[in-house]
């Protein structure tokens, strides 16, 4: 007699306690070992400069160029991801200024600090919670 996997049974990879992940839990993200974009791109530069007998730095700026001419003619999409996968994203930093829902920053401000005072000339939130 073969044994069956019960393939009704649930997975649960969290400790039904706490909530939080047990040891053995697949995860998420991207599986251990495997190859950032940035190393692909390097070994792929690697290979075709041994493969043509040139420098790095040659086939990385050719290789830049194509993507500079690309952004040029308005495909933006594939100079950004080179350059966010390879070098990293640029930070985005909002700034906020009005209303937070139903409160403006300085009554949001009063509420958590309890704080009155003008908040006026103030350029960040952070300056206004001190």
């Amino acid at each position: 007699m073969s044994e069956k996997t019960n393939t009704n049974v649930k997975k649960t990879y969290t400790d039904p306690v706490t909530g939080k992940f047990i040891p053995g839990n697949p995860g998420g993200g991207r599986p251990k070992g495997s190859i950032s974009f940035a190393t692909k791109w390097k070994k792929f530069i690697e290979k075709i400069a041994d493969n043509n007998e040139v420098e790095f730095d040659d086939v990385e700026r050719e290789l830049l160029s194509v993507a500079y001419k690309q952004a040029k003619a308005g495909n933006f999409s594939f100079y950004k991801d080179i350059f966010d996968r390879v070098y990293g994203k640029a930070k985005d930093e909002v700034k906020h200024s009005g209303a937070i829902g139903m409160f403006s920053i300085k009554d949001f401000i009063e509420l958590t600090h309890g704080s009155t005072r003008d908040t006026e000339g103030f350029t960040d939130v952070r300056e206004m919670a001190e």
